[in-house]
């Protein structure tokens, strides 16, 4: 019981660590709508083996779980889902925010086209990278979103929590390769432009 109690815990300080140091660490219109096949594949795969594991515990936990016991307490669980929805908005906040980077630095680069013969091959390339990833981040994080309703309620959230981690985990690996992307074709566009500086928004992470 002790074990489980520390677990949780443990997961909710992961839940509030803030997106802004992970954006440190690395240094619109819509994201796109269609997402990655290998992406879309490991969503499934993950949520295949969250359900597995939710009939394995039913089946394992009839007793305990009609009585309530290895469940989460209201408080705990109020708790946890409060962490999660806090995160999930700062996460989806920032979603937007690139997708709005991303729109105003493609309208950037259609002046750049009309106005001069430079090569935009690159910047074209990495802008549409960040879409894509923009477009991964937002499948994953639906995901988890609905993920989470299933692990809060489950009757040994233990395991179910490691899957929903996963999700958590590509979603910030994502988000901080698109700033990098976005950061690479501002200093691009810049150099292109005879170092006219481009004055893109400013996206603060913290600020969520």
């Amino acid at each position: 019981m002790m074990k489980r109690y520390l677990f949780i815990i443990s997961f909710c300080i992961f839940l509030i660590l803030p997106i802004t140091k992970v954006i440190a660490a690395s240094n619109g219109s819509s994201v796109r709508n269609q997402t990655s096949t290998k992406v879309q594949q490991k969503l499934e795969s993950r949520q295949d083996a969250l359900t597995k594991i939710q009939e394995t515990v039913q089946a394992r936990t009839k007793q305990r779980t009609a009585t309530g016991e290895g469940m989460l307490s209201q408080q705990k669980r109020g708790l946890v889902t409060n962490y999660y929805n806090k995160m999930s908005d700062r996460m989806w906040a920032l979603v937007d925010r690139l997708s709005v980077l991303v729109t105003r630095i493609e309208a950037r680069i259609a002046v750049v086209d009309n106005e001069t013969d430079k090569d935009l091959t690159l910047v074209i390339s990495d802008v549409n990278a960040a879409k894509t990833l923009l477009a991964d981040t937002k499948a994953v994080l639906t995901s988890s979103d609905e993920m989470f309703q299933t692990v809060i309620a489950s009757s040994d959230p233990k395991e179910s929590f490691e899957i929903l981690r996963e999700n958590i985990n590509d979603i910030k690996m994502n988000l901080v390769a698109v700033h990098k992307l976005l950061v690479k074709v501002i200093g691009n566009l810049e150099g292109l432009t005879g170092g006219v500086k481009y004055q893109a928004p400013t996206v603060t992470p913290g600020a969520i």
